[in-house]
């Protein structure tokens, strides 16, 4: 890597923020391989940064054709283009903001700032879920399943990606709760849900995974 520790980063974009241009998943993107240039601080972490210039072939090619597509004059616009509309999507007029927001909104900004920043740098999905997870239960938050918390990413990416999401969209994000079957008991917590606590509280004491 390119050790540039620091700068200005606006013609550099994280592979979120390229990714989510594209219309593919970070894992997607990460798979060419392409080389940072640089690292940056983000709302959400210390993330790896990507000068388009020196993007692998593939990936400029792509972005290319998105330019010629959308009419634009260079992938920075392109960029922009793709993010302001994410984020008019989901945009609240002021009286529907709330200027106090719970408690919970901010555990849930937390634990996703904590996923999206790990994905940027390299950890696999699973890992990045794990960690997320474990970040809300040891704020005595619910805890929720792997699913649930992808369908929080995609909310959150459909909003803007982590840098742009308003703070109502982590409020909104709602966890469905586990519905008990015939076939499981009447009281208690459902087996699946209390070995996925005893897990997560196992690996959060013996430190089996990096926070």
């Amino acid at each position: 890597m390119r050790a540039i520790a620091t700068g200005s980063s606006a013609a550099m974009f994280t592979c979120g923020e390229l990714a989510l241009t594209i219309g593919w998943t970070r894992t997607v993107f990460l798979g060419f391989h392409p080389e940072p240039t640089a690292r940056v601080a983000r709302s959400y972490g210390h993330v790896p940064v990507f000068h388009p210039n020196l993007l692998p072939l593939p990936i400029k090619a792509v972005l290319l054709a998105l330019r010629i597509e959308e009419e634009c004059h260079s992938v920075e616009h392109l960029v922009r283009l793709s993010l302001q509309r994410s984020r008019r999507a989901c945009f609240l007029t002021f009286a529907e903001q709330r200027l106090s927001p719970p408690h919970s909104a901010f555990v849930r900004r937390e634990a996703m700032n904590r996923y999206f920043c790990a994905l940027d740098c390299g950890m696999t999905e699973v890992s990045a879920n794990r960690a997320a997870r474990k970040a809300l239960v040891r704020r005595g938050q619910p805890l929720i399943s792997e699913r649930q918390l992808r369908r929080w990413a995609n909310r959150v990416d459909a909003a803007g990606g982590p840098d742009l999401c308003p703070l109502d969209v982590f409020f909104d994000l709602k966890s469905i709760r586990h519905v008990r079957t015939t076939k499981q008991p009447h009281h208690g917590k459902p087996a699946a849900v209390a070995n996925d606590i005893h897990s997560l509280r196992a690996t959060d004491a013996g430190g089996g995974e990096n926070d």
